[in-house]
């Protein structure tokens, strides 16, 4: 679950759950609050056992996002396979599911099983005290919106086969197995796992993957996601694993030091942008291909007064090369105006006078920039 603003009403909607699904399906990892990646999707069957070869994969739904919805009240007798093929079998009519409610939000309609579920009732704890209330004060929060229509699969579950209808959802993928028994027929599928294994590679299934450039075949899969890129310090921040691939680099992971969150800013391409942020301090990390070399820069910032030490470091041999005074007071709110304003030159102007820019280290809105670069071939 997420509070993706920390500043919103605390009402229903100020904790959620993530748009996983939606990732797994279609690849597009969230790396931040506006940032993405294009992944593959995840080979991970949807519902099931981990192992199971009959039943669809989230990838295998990516081309049925704009399937036309079915009409409300129609027998529901779709197939899909391991692979996304869709075709009909009749003989699914008998178990006389079909579709209930149309959303027009995403022009998809839920399937029976899953619409009662959503607007169900029973005992809920509300205001220090049980009572009979809606399990869910809107059908979607738990669920999100639909994605897909409803299918019937063969799925392998504890090692037998059978019918189960399954649909997914912005948040969350429903399953409807009429062999369970009551109180057990509409389940959620185990969505976390599955992100957790496609994101960081952690168990057996195919984890996420980069789409390589058009026209060029896709990546074999690495042993092992942490495995697969060298790790570079970024400041007191913490670290960032990336690897090079030819003439574009590809953030692995980031691995933040305790009290700092972090940002990505670009995750794949020619230049690799993170930003970690703990109070008062940001230090920007940025890797970039410069002239066949990657070049790490590092810049620790802090809202204090002291001068910007810019250093080199090449073949293991770190070079300090200049400073540089930076001052970021575009608020005004110091008024040094008046005859013989400073202008902080350093030279013996007579800066006497109202207002005088006396260098007397009073800027307490400037903010100091430490930065490293180094270059590794």
């Amino acid at each position: 679950m997420e509070i993706s603003n920390p500043d919103a009403p605390r009402g229903p909607w100020y904790v959620t759950n993530g748009l996983l699904v939606v990732e797994l399906i279609t690849g597009r990892m969230q790396m931040g609050h506006n940032a993405f990646a294009q992944y593959y999707a995840a080979g991970i069957p949807v519902a099931g056992d981990a192992d199971d070869t009959s039943g669809p994969t989230y990838a295998a739904l990516a081309n049925l996002l704009d399937d036309e919805p079915l009409a409300v009240g129609t027998e529901i007798s779709w197939r899909i396979d391991h692979t996304g093929n869709v075709t009909t079998a009749y003989a699914l009519t008998g178990h006389g599911v079909t579709a209930a409610f149309y959303d027009s939000a995403t022009y998809h309609t839920i399937a029976a099983p899953f619409w009662i579920f959503m607007n169900s009732s029973g005992m809920v704890w509300e205001n220090g005290s049980y009572t009979s209330n809606l399990l869910f004060e809107d059908p979607f929060y738990a669920t999100g919106r639909p994605i897909t229509e409803a299918y019937w699969a063969t799925v392998k579950v504890a090692g037998a086969e059978q019918d189960v209808l399954l649909q997914c959802f912005e948040r969350r993928c429903l399953t409807y197995t009429p062999r369970n028994a009551d109180g057990w027929k509409v389940e959620a599928s185990n969505v976390g796992q599955h992100y957790y294994a496609w994101r960081y590679g952690q168990s057996s299934p195919p984890y996420g993957q980069l789409e390589p450039p058009y026209g060029q075949p896709a990546p074999s899969p690495d042993p092992g996601y942490g495995d697969s890129g060298d790790l570079y310090q970024a400041g007191a921040a913490g670290k960032v694993e990336i690897r090079r691939d030819y003439d574009r680099l590809i953030l692995v992971a980031v691995y933040p030091n305790p009290g700092w969150a972090h940002e990505v800013e670009s995750s794949h391409g020619r230049e690799i942008e993170v930003d970690f942020k703990r109070s008062n301090r940001e230090i920007k990390f940025d890797a970039e291909l410069h002239d066949g070399q990657l070049r790490i820069r590092v810049c620790d910032e802090t809202d204090d007064d002291t001068r910007d030490l810019y250093v080199v470091e090449d073949a293991g041999e770190i070079y300090q090369y200049g400073y540089e005074l930076q001052h970021d007071n575009d608020d005004g709110d110091d008024d040094n105006s008046g005859p013989g304003n400073g202008d902080n030159d350093d030279d013996d102007d007579d800066n006497s006078g109202p207002g005088n820019g006396d260098d007397d280290d009073n800027h307490d809105d400037d903010k100091t920039r430490v930065c490293t670069v180094s270059m590794y071939n």
